[in-house]
């Protein structure tokens, strides 16, 4: 079943439904390697090629970041965009894949173009493939989406549709956005615990006791905690708002492009994202 170029990252259906999407933009790069090392074998079984030569490259160098980025397609990055890392496969002509990891802000996201090339990326039954899996990983994931807009710009002479996305991911440790920890006595709040010496009177404060069914609170611990192990002392299930910004477009060199954007919600900046998609600059083909 052939997935075209556009339609690739829509979501199914007229409406924004909550589904999953893609929470980890490395995972999409690591199936455009699967897949082409796959079809590369089948293709090339009997020629003596070994999974030595298919091995893909990954380097934490932004010369080789940007010099990837470069060759793919011509772009005007944000200043808080820097390249970071880069991925290369090369097996003979059959198919080159070169991939360039951005990160945005200190860790406020990461922009992935990685791009295709070569006799098996011409191939319509090969991309075909590729485009399905990739759409697969994206309704398969763990982001729950709230809004989805779809955007066409002119990039090459040709009109390429991106998918804006706006959900809710799983925070990872340390990410999750908290109430900052306060102690509360009589219901007076007293913000700054290493101060208490200087409250007046802090002798007359009354010391309320545990409640029954609770261990009392060790010395240096701010609050009790339940009797009952099974019982969860805080949930488990935070999320952060992320945005995504998905497309396909035609690159260099025929090359087909995968592009795709995460950002966290405090970093989002459509005005900036959309002044860098339309500054993508390919030559007509």
């Amino acid at each position: 079943m052939s997935t075209g170029d556009d339609d690739l990252f829509r979501p199914e259906g007229e409406q924004p439904r909550e589904k999953q999407s893609s929470g980890c933009g490395l995972r999409f790069v690591l199936i455009m390697l699967a897949v082409a090392g796959g079809m590369t074998m089948l293709c090339c079984c009997g020629i003596g090629i070994s999974l030595y030569s298919m091995a893909p490259t990954f380097e934490n160098n932004p010369v080789t970041a940007k010099a990837n980025l470069d060759e793919l397609i011509d772009i005007e990055l944000p200043e808080t965009y820097k390249p970071e890392a880069a991925i290369n496969m090369d097996v003979f002509s059959f198919v080159k894949v070169r991939g360039s990891f951005m990160e945005i802000d200190d860790n406020g996201g990461v922009l992935i173009v990685a791009g295709l090339s070569g006799q098996l990326a011409q191939n319509q039954d090969f991309f075909d493939k590729i485009s399905e899996e990739i759409k697969k990983e994206a309704n398969d994931s763990e982001m729950e989406v709230l809004s989805t807009e779809v955007k066409e710009f002119e990039i090459g002479g040709k009109p390429v549709e991106f998918t804006f996305l706006h959900g809710r991911v799983k925070a990872e440790e340390g990410m999750a956005e908290v109430i900052e920890d306060e102690i509360v006595v009589e219901n007076e709040n007293i913000e700054n615990i290493e101060n208490i010496e200087n409250i007046e009177n802090i002798e007359n404060i009354e010391v309320i006791a545990p409640e029954e069914g609770t261990i009392p609170a060790e010395e240096g611990t701010e609050v009790a905690v339940p009797a009952d192990e099974n019982e969860e002392a805080q949930p488990a299930n935070k999320k952060r708002e992320v945005r995504q910004v998905r497309a396909i477009l035609p690159g260099k060199g025929g090359s087909k492009v995968f592009f795709l954007l995460i950002v966290d919600e405090k970093k989002w900046n459509e005005e900036e994202v959309v002044k860098m998609i339309e500054s993508i600059k390919v030559p007509e083909q």
